[in-house]
């Protein structure tokens, strides 16, 4: 799965209305790329938009963090100032900011103003 099949993938499921399927799809895509040696092929291209600014955000940390974690170019796309959020969103629906997900969101996903801890884009 590429970064493009998990936009596209994403905005199919916020138009058939399966937003809890969403983070299930992100998940997929971490873990898929966590397994392949080339993870530079799957997030180089920019993916397009999901319709929804979270979610293009959301992706672009994402891919950020991946290409981090893995020592590959930050693709350029991930830059893009749509790809920024000018709220934070907490991708859990926390009521308030809550210090422990800041502290557990990737600074990646921070950077683009997404929290989420950590372990809930990992593959249990």
């Amino acid at each position: 799965m590429t970064a493009r099949d998990l936009t596209e993938a994403l905005a199919r499921a916020a138009r058939d209305g399966s937003k809890g399927d969403m983070l299930r799809l992100v998940r997929q895509f971490l873990h898929t790329a966590e397994r392949v040696a080339d993870v530079a092929s799957l997030i180089a291209s920019d993916p397009g938009t999901t319709n929804d600014r979270r979610w293009d955000a959301l992706i672009a940390g994402a891919v950020e963090d991946l290409a981090i974690r893995h020592g590959v170019n930050v693709p350029g796309w991930t830059m893009a100032a749509r790809r920024y959020l000018d709220e934070p969103w907490y991708v859990m629906d926390f009521a308030s900011p809550n210090r422990a997900v800041q502290a557990e969101t990737p600074p990646a996903l921070a950077d683009h103003g997404v929290y989420i801890r950590f372990s809930a884009l990992a593959n249990v």
